[in-house]
């Protein structure tokens, strides 16, 4: 769920040798195999670059949390000719994957686009679990406000009891955590934007004499 930079393929050494391959699976609109070399090739670094958190929920880490997956923004069925758009993919918890294939496509967020930034749309509420979307938007950007409930509709992020009590007890933990040591590097953890919320909780008690209880 947090932003993160795409590469082109022609910057990463591991998928240089598949860009051909890629270009004519999109013209010749292949049917996606999700087992063999080129998936595993793709899976990999799609999940380097989020560093190996969903590029939706931010679950971590895929493989024990989840299954691992690739995620098409745009629909398979709907876009063959995107199937193996290296744009077009997304490494993806399968829960993500499974709400989102029960959605009927309308374009919303990707968390590789250049003006994405969670803390400017979303954030996160300690009290229920949810990710919500910042309020503001609404009169301030509303096509912007429409599309961020729709990313968070899509994927089901609210929707799933397990999850929204997982980010309770991220945050609960991490609060915890923070009053005997530091958190160290947020990419390790599960949940970065609860983190975050976390940190800034803590500081802000911190500096006001206020308890953590």
């Amino acid at each position: 769920m947090d932003s993160f930079v795409r590469k082109p393929i022609s910057e990463i050494p591991k998928l240089v040798q598949y860009k051909e391959k890629l270009i004519q699976h999109c013209r010749n609109k292949k049917k996606w195999e999700s087992s063999g070399e080129l998936y595993l090739a793709l899976r990999e670094e799609l999940k380097n670059l989020t560093n190996q958190h969903c590029s939706f929920c931010d679950g971590y880490p895929l493989g024990v949390t989840s299954l691992e997956t690739i995620e098409h923004y745009f629909p398979k069925k709907a876009f063959p000719e995107k199937t193996y758009d290296w744009e077009n993919l997304y490494y993806c918890c399968d829960i993500c994957q499974s709400n989102a294939n029960k959605m009927t496509f309308e374009e919303t967020l990707r968390p590789d686009d250049k003006e994405y930034c969670f803390d400017k749309i979303f954030y996160f509420d300690p009290q229920t679990g949810q990710i919500n979307v910042l309020e503001n938007l609404k009169n301030n950007d509303k096509l912007l406000f429409d599309k961020a409930n729709l990313f968070l509709k899509r994927y089901g992020i609210n929707n799933v009891p397990q999850k929204l009590q997982d980010r309770k007890t991220t945050y609960i933990d991490a609060i915890n955590l923070l009053q005997i040591e530091s958190l160290g590097d947020p990419n390790s953890r599960i949940y970065r934007a609860v983190i975050r919320t976390a940190i800034e909780v803590f500081n802000y008690r911190k500096q006001n004499h206020l308890s953590h209880s």
